[in-house]
C-alpha cells in the first residue's frame, strides 16, 4: 500500500492527480512529489508559483478553497487535505475522471 492509499484510502486518485498537476506545472517528476513535500523548501514554490497551482487545485478537486485556508497550506498534503475538507465525495471523483 502507497503512503497516499494509506493516507487517503478513499481519495488516493485525488491526491495522485494533485501531485500530477504540481509535477507538471512544476516540471519536476510525479515520483519526486510525495504527500510530506514542502512547498516552499522542496517544491520551490513561491507566492506567484502558489496563485497559479491554487487554482489548477482547485480545478482538479472541483471547489473553491478560501484564500486564507490556502495560507496554512505548508506541504503537498496540506493541499489534498483542503480539497477533501472543501468537496463533495461525487464532486471530487467527478473531476479525477472516476465519477
Amino acid at each position: 500500500m502507497s503512503q497516499i492509499e494509506a493516507t487517503y484510502p478513499r481519495d488516493s486518485a485525488l491526491a495522485d492527480k494533485v501531485i500530477e498537476v504540481l509535477a507538471s506545472k512544476l516540471g519536476k517528476p510525479a515520483r519526486s512529489i510525495h504527500l510530506d513535500s514542502d512547498l516552499l523548501l522542496d517544491l520551490e514554490v513561491d507566492s506567484l508559483s502558489m496563485a497559479e497551482l491554487t487554482v489548477l487545485v482547485e480545478q482538479v478537486g472541483g471547489v473553491r478553497i478560501p484564500g486564507d485556508a490556502l495560507l496554512d497550506a505548508r506541504t503537498v498534503g496540506d493541499l489534498v487535505d483542503l480539497l477533501v475538507r472543501h468537496s463533495t465525495p461525487n464532486s471530487r471523483l467527478d473531476r479525477v475522471g472516476l465519477g
